[in-house]
């Protein structure tokens, strides 16, 4: 008897590794009273900070690798909060795959179990601006990475950023982000 399919696609998954030099940054970063607790009452985590403080890292570039994007304009905004939540406070306990009574999965690997885990979150999104050759990308990062990135970008030498792009559907996010000295197309 014939198999029959179902008459849905699996989701494409592509892997592409962006090389963009940096020509150009913007940095801003602000310490404001917590918006949660101004204007309309309403209930407030009581371990939120009173005070919060907001880093945003603006770079432009134009796309050297790979030669399918070559040429194209990218922006690339990193923001970073003080205090992580959400994504960025994950643990690894976190991310353990856990079945329908929310007990944790194993996989046996050699005669002894290990934990299953799900894949990290992303850290942002790769956007095509619509009608345009131009992309953004947006990413939500830890302070002290922003800090690094600064450092780098205020020395002599020039600053590529080397960018993991995951592609599922018709999303394409953010896996891995660096900066660095070296061009990554070269490794």
């Amino acid at each position: 008897m014939p198999v029959k399919k179902s008459g849905k696609k699996k989701k494409e998954l592509e892997h592409s590794f962006l090389t963009i030099p940096v020509d150009a940054y913007q940095a801003s970063t602000s310490a404001d009273p917590n918006s949660n607790v101004l204007g309309t009452p309403r209930f407030v985590d009581g371990e939120e900070p009173a005070i919060v403080f907001h880093t945003r890292l603006e770079l432009s570039g134009t796309c050297t690798d790979p030669p399918t994007r070559a040429g194209e304009p990218y922006t690339i905004m990193l923001y970073g909060e003080a205090f992580p939540t959400g994504d960025l406070a994950l643990k690894i306990r976190d991310l353990q795959q856990r079945d329908n009574d929310g007990q944790p999965i194993y996989r046996r690997y050699r005669g002894r179990q290990y934990p299953r885990y799900n894949e990290p979150p992303s850290l942002g999104l790769v956007e095509k601006v619509w009608g345009e050759r131009r992309w953004t990308i947006w990413a939500q990062l830890a302070p002290p990475f922003l800090r690094d990135a600064l450092i780098l970008l205020n020395g002599d030498k020039r600053i590529y950023v080397a960018v993991h792009e995951k592609k599922e559907g018709r999303t394409r996010w953010v896996r891995a982000l660096s900066l660095q000295t070296h061009d990554p197309a070269e490794e």
